[in-house]
């Protein structure tokens, strides 16, 4: 009897040591799976993120170029994109897109003429010169909204900001925010009218005024931008680049 319970005993320890062991390898297999699929899963992402920048690479972006002397068409190919490592597909840098600051009253030109290449439509750009002196020239993709009627009588003929909001509301209403330029940024009437659009809608002013912008860009631009700035992209009309056509009313009696 005892030799009996004793080899029954020797079974179920043997049991129990199998049972434990075949857990493990369960766990073990289990675990050698989930590893398995993730590897798969990481370099099938990496694989495919190499394919699409060889693609980028090797595909070319036909531009077709509209001659004005009506002849042929101009195919450029142009390369989009730099080849990225292996490493730089799987775990890409983070681009930082610059916030524009609420607290901020001033909008740097830099940050306005690089909205006009990318052709953000987000904002919009309001000219509140008179109509005459936007006329005359203004920065491209502005919208004249005249805060005052008379350029040789400015705050003689100032016209209500209730009344210049009806107008540009409309305009703004499916803008994010608004940016305003004159003759110059500093104006009493350009700050008091930024400080009325406050409980209107996000509101900057242009940190220079027309001329500057026109005239002055090297001293508003990066050293390094101004070689080969052409300034006529950025303002219209732009036919009176270089014909002498004055781009500011001239007032009798005054010399600058």
């Amino acid at each position: 009897m005892i030799k009996k319970n004793r080899e029954i005993e020797k079974k179920q320890t043997i049991n129990k040591n199998n049972k434990k062991i075949d857990k493990k390898i369960l766990t073990f297999n289990f675990k050698l799976l989930i590893i398995f699929i993730l590897a798969f899963v990481i370099s099938f992402y990496g694989f495919s993120l190499m394919l699409k920048n060889i693609k980028k690479i090797s595909g070319f972006n036909l531009r077709l170029k509209d001659n004005k002397n009506n002849q042929a068409n101009i195919i450029k190919p142009t390369i989009s994109e730099k080849p990225k490592s292996w490493l730089e597909s799987l775990f890409p840098k983070k681009k930082i897109n610059y916030q524009l600051n609420k607290d901020y009253l001033y909008i740097d030109p830099v940050l306005l003429k690089n909205l006009i290449d990318k052709k953000d439509q987000s904002y919009l750009l309001v000219d509140v010169r008179s109509k005459e002196e936007y006329q005359l020239g203004h920065i491209r993709t502005a919208t004249n909204a005249p805060i005052y009627e008379d350029y040789k009588d400015v705050y003689g003929s100032l016209v209500s900001k209730n009344n210049w909001w009806e107008k540009v509301e409309k305009l703004v209403k499916k803008k994010k925010w608004l940016i305003i330029y004159g003759y110059s940024p500093q104006a009493d009437i350009i700050l008091d009218l930024a400080s009325y659009l406050k409980t209107k809608k996000p509101t900057k002013i242009l940190n220079v005024s027309w001329y500057q912008w026109r005239n002055d860009f090297h001293h508003w631009l990066p050293e390094a931008g101004v070689v080969g700035f052409d300034v006529g992209n950025y303002i219209e009309p732009k036919d009176q680049i270089n014909t002498g056509a004055p781009l500011v009313p001239v007032v009798p009696g005054f010399q600058p």
